[in-house]
């Protein structure tokens, strides 16, 4: 289950609770806010939001397309990430 970002904070409390309500697999925040508080550098505010996602109970992923990222969060969460990587490809080619 995917969840919408609210004001660049990631998505809000009730929607986390509503959505964790309809028992899903996994709950990841959108890949778009994802990259957005990376590029502004506001790991702490991901990382935050993937915690609060995994003390819901649930699997907690990311989407992203770049791969720093996901190591990133992987590093400062540790265990228990799934992830969805797509790359672009390159203009260059």
């Amino acid at each position: 289950m995917a969840l919408p970002g609210q004001a660049g904070l990631g998505p809000a409390p009730r929607a986390r609770d509503d959505a964790a309500k309809h028992k899903p697999i996994g709950m990841a925040p959108h890949g778009a806010l994802a990259e957005r508080l990376y590029r502004e550098k506001k790991l702490n505010v991901l990382t935050d939001l993937l915690k609060r996602i995994r003390n819901q109970g649930v699997l907690v992923g990311l989407s992203a397309h770049n791969p720093a990222l996901i190591e990133l969060a992987r590093r400062r969460l540790g265990r228990g990430l799934l992830h969805v990587l797509s790359l672009l490809p390159d203009a260059s080619s």
